[in-house]
Parts: structure tokens; sequence; C-alpha cells
């Protein structure tokens, strides 16, 4: 029984280190970024994605969407944003839904843009309101 507690008590705190390593390594994403460090922000972020933090999927999404530090691509910003959209990323699954909307890295989808704007509106992202007076 003492072995299942500590075992459960060391499961509990690696998360716990993870989830403050991802902060550290998104903040030095985000300061690299604001140095306008592209690159080392892009190399950052692209691996906490890669590990599965919607946040880093959803700052990678803005970067290709954009084109800030990297070529323009809006396939690879779908892909990203799919990926945070699908565990809850309230943004992405807004901007997402734009995509589908106007066939920007995906094929023009109405119905699947509707279901996003409605269900991040449903999860509390007021703004998707908009997507839905279209």
């Amino acid at each position: 029984m003492i072995k299942i507690i500590l075992t459960l008590l060391i499961l509990i705190l690696s998360q716990n280190i993870s989830a403050n390593d991802f902060r550290l390594h998104f903040h030095n994403g985000q300061k690299a970024f604001s140095e306008k460090n592209y690159e080392k922000a892009h190399t950052i972020w692209l691996e906490l994605a890669e590990k599965g933090y919607p946040q880093a999927q959803s700052t990678l999404a803005y970067l290709y969407a954009s084109g800030t530090g990297v070529d323009k691509n809006f396939e690879i910003s779908a892909k990203w944003m799919t990926k945070a959209a699908n565990q809850g990323e309230l943004q992405s699954m807004y901007n997402l839904a734009g995509l589908y909307f106007e066939g920007k890295g995906v094929d023009i989808d109405y119905k699947k843009s509707e279901e996003l704007y409605r269900d991040s509106l449903q999860k509390g992202f007021k703004v998707s309101v908009s997507g839905l007076i279209q």
C-alpha cells in the first residue's frame, strides 16, 4: 500500500515539474519572439507542440498563418490548430473554424466551421458568435 501511495505521489510531482518546465520553456519562446529571434522561438515552441502542449501548438499555428519567422503556410497552420483544437484550446477552435470557412489550408467546409464556432462559443469563447453571424 505504501509503495502505491509513493508511486502516485511521484507521478503527481513529476506532472507538476512537467507543467513548470512547459511554462518556463514556453516563456523562453515568448522572450525569443519578443526579441525578434523567430527561429529560436519556433524551435522552442515546435519541441513543446510535438510533446502535445496545446498552447504551443496554437502559437505555432499562428506563426504559420501569419508568416512570422517562417514561410506562410496555411496547411501547416491548420495541422497545428487542429491538434490544439482537439484538446479544447478555444482560440484554435475559433481560428480553425475561420480556416474552414475561408478554405485556407483545408477544404471549405461550412458545416465544420459552424460546428467549431458553436462548440467554442458553448465552451465560453464569446467572440465565436461573430463567426456564426457571417
